[in-house]
């Protein structure tokens, strides 16, 4: 990948981008090291947007695991965009750790939504399995995911529909 050559000095360069998108201090290092700028001022634009809180790793992984949640994901798969944008260990674990209600919210609703979905699967074991599947792979656990899935066929029970778990 060709490199591009800076216009601007690596802070002003570095507020361009924390401009048009929030993002973590590995992601902007990355993003300023495309420029080529020298490591040296790399380092010294991320520690002034440190020091000024443009960036914060922990602020970020709150934000981010409270909108990925929102759209229903489970925390495994949190994790694992948290990680891959370079946020440590401990910055996700305190992002992860707040209310505990939050997983089986996020998971009910992404529930719902693709059991409303499978609504033309006649088979109740596959459309069971199906739902499963996908709760797992959206990062929840299996308890979870079975709490949901009992939680529907209650709910279809009471509501007395014929399409019941």
């Amino acid at each position: 990948m060709e490199k591009k050559i800076p216009r601007h000095s690596a802070f002003e360069e570095a507020l361009r981008v924390l401009d048009r998108r929030a993002c973590t201090e590995r992601e902007l290092r990355e993003k300023l090291f495309r420029f080529d700028y020298p490591a040296t001022e790399i380092a010294a634009a991320v520690n002034e947007c440190r020091k000024r809180h443009f960036i914060d790793d922990r602020e970020f992984a709150e934000a981010f695991s409270d909108e990925l949640y929102r759209a229903g994901n489970g925390p495994r798969m949190i994790q694992m965009k948290l990680a891959r944008r370079g946020v440590g260990r401990e910055e996700i674990r305190q992002a992860l750790s707040g209310d505990p209600d939050r997983e089986i919210e996020s998971c009910r609703q992404a529930a719902n939504a693709k059991w409303r979905s499978l609504r033309g699967e006649s088979d109740l074991r596959k459309k069971r399995e199906k739902l499963f599947r996908f709760l797992a792979a959206r990062g929840f656990s299996s308890a979870v995911a079975q709490k949901m899935i009992s939680e529907i066929r209650e709910n279809d029970a009471i509501n007395g529909k014929a399409n019941t778990l």
